[in-house]
Order: structure tokens, then sequence, then C-alpha cells
């Protein structure tokens, strides 16, 4: 909040899209203070940024890829307009389930992916 009131000018004139992705990036990188104590996090952000000391697990091309997939997928692709404009409610429920079976895919999909729940730390 004290970044945003002392950026509001540059900040509010930035494209809609760009501030989406720039709260999504920050928020992302935030979430690392809380899943590691400091020294870590800083070892996690330097493998994120490419200058990984071995420790930390450096991202490979295929998790980069899923993340932007992820990203266009939750910010980009509208699923409950495409539902809306179907004409037939039972068309419309069975396009809505399938459409939540494919978010079910794609979750499922990253669950091997994650050590521990980082709520559990609280």
């Amino acid at each position: 909040m004290i970044g945003y009131h002392q950026t509001r000018g540059a900040w509010d004139r930035l494209p809609a899209p760009l501030q989406v992705a720039l709260t999504f990036t920050l928020v992302s990188l935030g979430w690392v203070l809380f899943q590691f104590d400091f020294p870590h996090a800083v070892e996690f952000l330097s493998s994120l940024a490419g200058r990984g000391t071995g420790l930390a697990p450096d991202p490979s091309l295929e998790m980069w890829i899923m993340l932007a997939a992820a990203f266009a997928v939750a910010y980009f692709v509208h699923f409950e307009r495409a539902a809306l404009c179907l004409e037939r409610p039972a068309a419309r429920a069975t396009a809505y389930s399938a459409e939540l079976g494919v978010l079910l895919a794609i979750t499922l999909m990253f669950v091997d992916r994650s050590e521990g729940f980082i709520y559990f730390r609280f």
C-alpha cells in the first residue's frame, strides 16, 4: 500500500493488463517471504533470476511455460462469459461443468509441483 501511494500517479496511467501483470508478479514474489526464511528467500529469488547457487532448484523452461499458461488461463480466458452466451439452460450448465472440469484438470497438473501447503507454516 505504501508503494502504491508513493507511485499512484504513474501506476494509474499504466494500462489495466499491465497493472494486473505487475500486481500478480509482486504478490507472487511477496509469497516467497512466507515460504522461506530470509537467507533462503534471497537464494530462491536469485535462482529465479538465473543466478542460482545450486542449492535451490532452478526453474526449467517447462516450469516457465506452465506458469505462463496458468497466467493466461486465469486472466484472459473468460469461461463464465462463454457459458452465459449459450441460449439453452441445459447447454449452459453442461458447458459450465466442462469448464470447471478443465480447470480441475489444470489444477491437478500442478499438485506434484508443491512440497507443502504454505498456510501450515503459520
